[in-house]
């Protein structure tokens, strides 16, 4: 690709959905190994949606999460990350290079009532990668 794989959801809501593997609400895989990718969710919600595997609102394979006044609340996961999960290679993930890690930012976003039964109810961040919060989240548990 052109190193220019974004996701952005603006004033949005993603409720009821289904996923038969990863990311009820949806999946995005934007190349984590690419610096400039990244999922931009802005003022919107993620709620009710549910996921076989991992992350019940939405699973994430991108460099840069960014959350701005969003709500992730009531979503379901069979694995882990209820809320979301945010993937991030743990080793060695193929090619010549190291791993890279994610980065989550969080401002103003709200967390909460989120299940999982892999565990991490309210959202993963599968590598110590960067997270980051300002202002209002609540109920989040980060496992690295």
């Amino acid at each position: 690709g052109n190193g220019q794989s974004r996701l952005t959801l603006d004033h949005s809501t993603l409720q009821g959905n289904f996923a038969g593997r990863s990311g009820g609400g949806f999946y995005a895989n934007t190349n984590v190994y690419d610096k400039s990718t990244e999922v931009t969710i802005t003022d919107s919600t993620l709620s009710d949606n549910w996921a076989f595997l991992n992350g019940g609102g939405f699973y994430a394979d991108s460099r840069h999460v960014l959350m701005f006044g969003t709500t992730v609340s009531g979503n379901d996961a069979n694995g882990s990350g209820g809320g979301y999960y945010v993937y991030s290679c743990l080793f060695f993930c193929g090619g010549a290079q190291p791993p890279p890690y994610s980065h989550l930012s969080m401002v103003n976003s709200t967390v909460s009532g989120n299940s999982a039964v892999g565990g991490t109810g309210g959202w993963l961040l599968s590598a110590p990668g960067t997270p980051s919060a300002d202002g209002e989240v609540l109920a989040v548990s980060l496992v690295c």
